[in-house]
């Protein structure tokens, strides 16, 4: 018989290895010839070639995965394992980003667990790590800036990092401004502090109206109820929040009345009627040299007025809202009206002027209750005419000076007038009385005058005899006074003497020639004049020399 006896062919599986949640692999064992090789494996991963001595092999699982890599050539058989272990990979995270205020020098971190693996915080700047291995480990000594931590989970093959960050900002201080005291309906401006870099931001529980609720100078609106109003301005910096608050306070509006304007005659004390100045408080001032008796009272008593307009301001103050109003009181002075003396006229005339004094102030005015008319009411010489109707006519003379009324009355009696007649004018001859016949003078009365050296009997009676008449013309003035109406009439009584006529001697003449010349006397006075029955022809009648004609029949012609 052959024995072969052949050397073997050491099998090498190849390192182990270790991978990182992987689930293919390549195995390299070394080459078995001149034998042959074969991997095999005790799990459950996929060999892609076993004969080969380089072959991938894929479904491996996490943990260790172990192939045997078998040489055999003839009878020598050489075995060598090699684990391939999957390790799982552990994601690391590292928490959230943190931003702190600077206040806060102390971070507690939040990153996942890393088991089964470990886990390691590093750093790249700033602050120190309490306990590195623990992912919830303080972070001290922390300063205004960004700091950057890694935690990196190792497991095996695997490993995993994240990233935090650690913002550290800068407190800013937060200043909302001083507290302020405005009145009902007003507005008001806020003045907080520059907050840059940071921001700010106002804000209010209250009906009030922020206009730029980011800018630090604000004006705030709504304003109309009274109380407080409290204002908040938060200044924020990253994690670093500060607030500081603003209180207005708006006082109610209380409108000040001081009342009606009052008038008064000749009066010097007064009482105010102002309005309650509750919850606030009034006070009167004036700007003239009156006296308040208790200023502060909304119904003061004055005194010591003056003629004029004294003013008086009721001022209200409730804490910032102030109120005005002003009350004249004007006294007036009695202008003293005086319409003038009484007046008498005649109704012929009906017309009259009157003599009213002149209103040093105020104005004056003529009232009647009579039909007579009044040309110029507010005239104190005004005329008044329409008094044609016998009478008494009362007309007053008002003064008003302000509230100062004034009166005065004036009468004008209207005598009714009486026309004298004072009789038809007489002429009688030689004789040196008669009988006067003036009209009835009543209701007046009547009175004789002469221009002559006549004796009238009675001057008062209308038919009064006369005496003593002279030759010529005797004048008598029947005067008729009733009232202020005169009247007069004249009548003339002449007294003529006689002047004896002496018509010559008769004549005798021839009707051959039928003329005559008479030769009578002139007249010392008086008129002659010629007059005859018979049919002789007087040439001039009036001539005592005058020529006749005519007488051709033989008779007596008588001439006178």
């Amino acid at each position: 018989m052959v024995i072969i006896v052949r050397a073997p062919v050491i099998a090498n599986a190849g390192p182990d290895q270790q991978l990182c949640n992987a689930t293919t692999a390549t195995l390299t064992g070394n080459s078995a010839a001149p034998g042959v090789g074969l991997w095999t494996t005790t799990g459950s991963a996929l060999i892609a070639t076993p004969s080969s001595a380089s072959t991938t092999v894929s479904g491996l699982v996490s943990g260790p995965n172990t192939f045997i890599y078998t040489t055999t050539y003839g009878a020598c058989v050489s075995r060598d394992t090699v684990i391939i272990r999957i390790d799982s990979l552990i994601t690391a995270n590292a928490g959230p980003d943190i931003t702190i205020c600077e206040s806060q020098t102390t971070v507690t971190m939040a990153a996942n667990s890393a088991a089964p693996g470990s886990g390691l915080w590093t750093k790249l700047n700033g602050g120190t790590i309490t306990t590195p291995s623990s992912p919830v480990t303080t972070i001290t000594g922390l300063i205004p800036g960004n700091h950057v931590f890694i935690w990196t989970i190792t497991n095996g093959s695997c490993v995993s990092r994240d990233t935090m960050r650690i913002t550290v900002s800068v407190q800013i201080p937060s200043n909302a401004g001083l507290d302020q005291q405005i009145c009902q309906g007003a507005t008001a401006s806020l003045s907080g502090n520059n907050p840059i870099p940071a921001t700010g931001l106002w804000t209010t529980t209250s009906s009030a109206i922020i206009n730029t609720p980011a800018s630090p100078s604000t004006t705030v609106g709504g304003l109309t109820n009274a109380g407080v109003y409290v204002f908040v301005w938060t200044v924020t910096n990253g994690a670093c929040i500060l607030r500081d608050t603003a209180r207005i306070t708006v006082d109610s509006s209380i409108i000040a009345t001081a009342g009606p304007d009052q008038n008064l005659c000749n009066v010097f004390t007064a009482t105010l009627a102002g309005n309650t100045a509750a919850p606030g408080t009034g006070v009167w001032t004036t700007t003239s040299t009156a006296t308040i008796s208790n200023p502060s009272l909304a119904t003061s008593g004055v005194t010591n007025l003056a003629f004029g307009n004294n003013q008086f301001i009721w001022t209200i103050t409730n804490g910032n809202c102030v109120s005005r109003d002003t009350i004249t009181i004007r006294v007036d002075s009695i202008v003293t009206a005086n319409a003038g003396p009484d007046q008498n006229i005649c109704s012929s005339t009906g017309t009259a002027i009157m003599a009213a004094n002149t209103p040093a102030s105020g104005s004056g005015v003529w009232t009647t209750t009579s039909a007579a008319t009044i040309a110029n009411a507010s005239s104190p010489t005004t005329g008044i005419s329409g008094m044609s109707t016998a009478g008494t006519y009362v007309f007053v003379w008002t003064i008003t000076n302000g509230t100062c009324i004034n009166r005065d009355t004036i009468r004008i009696i209207v005598a009714a007038a009486i026309t004298a007649n004072a009789g038809p004018d007489q002429t009688i001859c030689n004789l040196f009385t008669a009988n006067l016949a003036g009209n009835t003078a009543a209701p007046g009365s009547g009175v004789w005058t002469t221009t002559g050296a006549a004796i009238i009997a009675n001057t008062a009676l209308a038919s009064s005899g006369v005496s003593n008449l002279s030759f010529g013309n005797n004048l008598f003035i029947w005067t008729i006074t009733n009232g202020s109406c005169v009247s007069r009439d004249t009548v003339t009584i002449r007294v003529d003497s006689i002047v004896t006529a002496n018509a010559g001697p008769d004549q005798n003449i021839c009707s051959s020639t039928g003329t005559a010349i008479m030769a009578a006397n002139t007249p010392a006075s008086g008129s002659g004049v010629w007059t005859t029955t018979s049919a002789a022809t007087i040439a001039n009648a009036s001539s005592p020399t005058t020529g006749i004609s005519g007488m051709n029949s033989a008779g007596t012609y008588v001439f006178v």
